[in-house]
């Protein structure tokens, strides 16, 4: 065992500070290099990294807190998206969520986006979608974008 691990060992005040500050430090930089430049309202206590994209806006409540310090998976960042311009995600007072929170909300908050109400607490890998991506017909599904925008020459690939 070297002198270092030994010293560590005696000294766990200094190796909780050393990990919090190292927690703090990554959870600045990967929400810095991975977020968009996107609205937020309000303050959220962000204790692990939290991805946000898109165009939409984002509401933060007072108590608002995303993410355990001590959990695990801490290292996994959690991804918010308010696709349009018109969406919101939008959170009541004292919310909380432990770590891997994916929402992604695609219309507008009547007609589609996200709002999560007060007091509510979400545990691990909980995934929020508002918006139907991909049509459940499969003649229409082939008919959009993602499938191909209709091109006969790829129509093999479809599922029939």
């Amino acid at each position: 065992m070297s002198k270092l691990t030994k010293w560590l060992r005696k000294n766990q005040t200094f190796r909780a500070k050393a990990v919090s500050i190292f927690q703090k430090l990554y959870i600045l930089f990967s929400q810095k290099i991975m977020s968009d430049k996107v609205k937020i309202i309000g303050k959220p206590n962000f204790l692990t990294p939290m991805i946000l994209k898109g165009k939409g806006e984002f509401k933060f409540a007072d108590g608002n807190t995303f993410g355990g310090e001590t959990s695990p998976n801490f290292y996994i960042p959690g991804y918010m998206e308010a696709r349009n311009s018109e969406t919101v995600i939008e959170f009541g007072e004292r919310f909380f969520s432990n770590n891997n929170l994916t929402i992604i909300a695609e219309g507008e908050n009547e007609k589609g986006g996200v709002k999560i109400g007060n007091d509510v607490m979400f545990g691990f890998n909980v995934t929020i979608i508002d918006s139907n991506f991909h049509d459940i017909n499969p003649l229409k599904r082939r008919a959009t974008k993602q499938w191909g925008g209709g091109n006969k020459d790829r129509k093999s690939y479809y599922w029939k």
